[in-house]
């Protein structure tokens, strides 16, 4: 019974370590396939959120900052992240979800789930706001701190 529970365990970390190369690759095919589109390295949007400052964030960041291209914007800044919305929406989703996701593939099928389950346009309707959020920022005059 024990040899069973430890190769389950094993079995386990090795499926977590797979999903997390799977990941990895997916996001450097996606970055690759962004940057064959527009003929451009991918960008980041660095608005030193918490999760962005993070000291794991941080040491990747520092690993593969050759790999894109940074772009600043004002700290914490919601309205000039146009994923922000789109991550809260999805982890709301995810949140309610019965039972939770228990490894990252069930969290994967229940983002892609949550996503789908989206009226059309949703994504659009994000972009097409855009300029008018910039334009409240730019009239506010919200912006770096100068000194």
């Amino acid at each position: 019974m024990e040899d069973k529970q430890t190769d389950n365990n094993e079995n386990s970390r090795n499926s977590d370590v797979s999903d997390d190369k799977e990941c990895v690759l997916s996001l450097q095919k996606s970055l690759t396939k962004l940057e064959g589109k527009s003929g451009k390295m991918p960008g980041w949007l660095q608005d030193s959120a918490t999760p962005h400052t993070s000291r794991v964030a941080t040491k990747g960041l520092q690993e593969h900052s050759s790999d894109f291209r940074h772009f600043h914007c004002p700290p914490k800044s919601p309205d000039m992240n146009i994923i922000e919305p789109i991550g809260v929406a999805l982890q709301c989703a995810v949140q309610k979800t019965s039972p939770p996701p228990g490894n990252p593939m069930d969290l994967r099928t229940a983002l892609q789930d949550s996503l789908s389950e989206k009226p059309p346009g949703y994504l659009q309707t994000l972009v097409d706001t855009m300029p008018r959020r910039v334009a409240s920022i730019l009239f506010a005059r919200i912006g770096p701190r100068r000194y």
